[in-house]
C-alpha cells in the first residue's frame, strides 16, 4: 500500500525523493523534531508541543511556516492518517528544518516542514504489563548545554546507546552526563520514587525538555504526589522503590530491573492510568 507524507504544502509519497545534497538538516543536523501520538482522530498534548517547538526555534533563530499552527498541524495530521488507513490513532513525527544555503552560517532562516505518520496501537498508552529491563551506557554521552534540552535532528548519543541496549537485551538504556549524573535513556525521561516522593533529573542535567515529563511535573501534585527535580546517580536509582520511563508516545512505561536490583510498580500502574486517561480525552 502507498505511504504518504506531508511536505512544504503537498502530500507526497513516502518513497519520492525530497532533498539534495546541501539539505541543512542532512549536512548539519539543523533541524528541530516532534514526536506525538493521534489519539482517537486527535493530539492530546499539541499545544505543548508547539510550545516547546516555538521556543526551541528561536533559540536557533529559525523563522516557522505559518501554518505551522494547531489548526493546520492537526489537519494535515489527519489527512495522512486518511491516506496511510492507519486513523485514528498515530504515530506523528513532525521536522522543521532550515531551508537550504550556506556552510556554517546560513543564507536563510526560512524553515520547512516536514509531517511523517505511523501506525500507533491504540493501547499505546495503557500501563505496560511487564515492566522493562534496563541498563546504563559506561560512558559520558549528555553534555548539558542550551542545545541540551531541545529535540534537534542531532541524534547520536542516542543513537549509540540504543545500539549498547541491544547488544546488551535491555529495552533501554540510561545515559550520563559530563558529570557522570543520570540525565535520561535514549528515549525518555526518567522519574524515580523513594518515599513516596517521586523525582527527576532537572534540566541542567541535560535531559530533554521532555512534553510527557511537563505534564507531569503538573499532574503528579493534583495526584498528592510530591514531586522534586535532583540530581540522579546510578546508587540513587539502586535505591530507589520505582523507576518510571516517561515520554509523549507511550506515557509512562514502569522499570522491572537495573542490573540486578528489582522495582515495585505500584504508584507507576496510578500514574500510567491517569496518563492514559488525559491521551484519550483531552482535545
Amino acid at each position: 500500500m502507498p505511504h504518504y507524507l506531508y511536505h512544504n504544502g503537498s502530500y507526497c509519497l513516502a518513497n519520492q525523493p525530497l532533498f539534495t545534497a546541501d539539505n541543512r538538516a542532512f549536512r548539519y543536523a539543523d533541524s528541530l523534531f516532534e514526536s506525538m501520538a493521534m489519539v482517537n482522530g486527535n493530539i492530546p498534548l499539541l499545544s505543548l508541543h508547539l510550545q516547546r517547538l516555538t521556543q526551541s526555534a528561536q533559540i536557533l533563530q529559525l523563522v516557522l511556516p505559518d501554518e505551522l499552527t494547531p489548526r493546520h498541524i492537526l489537519n494535515h495530521c489527519r489527512q495522512l492518517c486518511q491516506l496511510n488507513q492507519i486513523a485514528p490513532h498515530a504515530r506523528v513525527r513532525l521536522t522543521v528544518y532550515r531551508a537550504n544555503g550556506g556552510l556554517y552560517l546560513p543564507q536563510l532562516n526560512q524553515a520547512l516542514m516536514l509531517i511523517e505518520t505511523t501506525a500507533l496501537p491504540p493501547h499505546s498508552f495503557e500501563p505496560n504489563k511487564e515492566g522493562v529491563t534496563i541498563g546504563i551506557y559506561p560512558q559520558p554521552l549528555v553534555m548539558p548545554s542550551v542545545f541540551s534540552e531541545l529535540k534537534t535532528g542531532n541524534a547520536l548519543p542516542y543513537v549509540i546507546a540504543a545500539q549498547y541496549a541491544a547488544a546488551h537485551h535491555l529495552n533501554n538504556c540510561l545515559l550520563l552526563n559530563c558529570h557522570h549524573q543520570i540525565a535520561e535513556t535514549t528515549n525518555s525521561n526518567i522519574f524515580w520514587v523513594s518515599n513516596q516522593t517521586v523525582f527527576t533529573p532537572p534540566l541542567s542535567s541535560g535531559c530533554l525538555n521532555g512534553v510527557m515529563r511537563k505534564t507531569l511535573l503538573n499532574l503528579l501534585p493534583d495526584m498528592g504526589l510530591p514531586c522534586t527535580q535532583q540530581s540522579c546517580t546510578l546508587n540513587t536509582l539502586l535505591n530507589a522503590h520505582e523507576i518510571w520511563l516517561t515520554n509523549a508516545t507511550a506515557g509512562v512505561q514502569w522499570v522491572a530491573r537495573l542490573q540486578e536490583k528489582t522495582y515495585q510498580n505500584t504508584l507507576a500502574l496510578q500514574v500510567a492510568e491517569r496518563v492514559c486517561n488525559l491521551m484519550s480525552y483531552e482535545l
